[in-house]
């Protein structure tokens, strides 16, 4: 029962975590609308939890997401949990202990990684596709998301800090 209580908290928060990142991107005006809420968990639950578990979970987040984007199908499902699984091995033997630089430098390289993949992947399915391919407007975009989330970390850091300092949270 316990169990079963815990997965159903879970898939409430999968589905909150959603529901935010859709809120940010479409409610928001242009330079705030590039703030990551899937990165920002991502990263925090990388960070405070430190379980593998969270691969999984992104490979559920990022194929909803990909239900619901322009891209081709399967651009968001195959980068999103790679760049996630880059994250938490550099979370685990690069950026070992739990500084707020060690945070701000695992967004930053997360966000590098998943735009990276996202531009060379796209560069591929444009040999097959018509896509038209602005590297400028993603080095932009990635530049407004390391900008936005990177302040969404420096401002919850100090709480998750106090929360999570003696406690490792997993997807357990």
């Amino acid at each position: 029962m316990n169990s079963l209580l815990k997965t159903i908290g879970w898939i409430c928060i999968l589905f909150l975590v959603i529901f935010l990142h859709f809120t940010c991107l479409y409610l928001l005006p242009y330079p705030f609308d590039h703030l990551n809420i899937l990165f920002f968990f991502f990263v925090n639950s990388i960070f405070w939890g430190g379980s593998g578990r969270i691969v999984w979970v992104a490979f559920v987040l990022f194929f909803i997401l990909d239900l619901y984007t322009g891209t081709p199908f399967g651009l968001l499902l195959v980068i999103g949990p790679i760049s996630v699984l880059f994250s938490y091995w550099l979370f685990m033997y690069l950026f070992t202990n739990r500084s707020i630089f060690a945070l701000l430098g695992l967004l930053v390289l997360s966000l590098a990684i998943y735009r990276g993949l996202y531009l060379g992947v796209l560069f591929i399915f444009s040999f097959f596709h018509q896509i038209a391919i602005s590297a400028i407007l993603i080095s932009v975009t990635f530049a407004w998301e390391a900008l936005f989330t990177g302040a969404a970390i420096l401002i919850s850091y100090p709480f998750l800090h106090k929360i999570f300092r003696n406690k490792k949270i997993a997807f357990s």
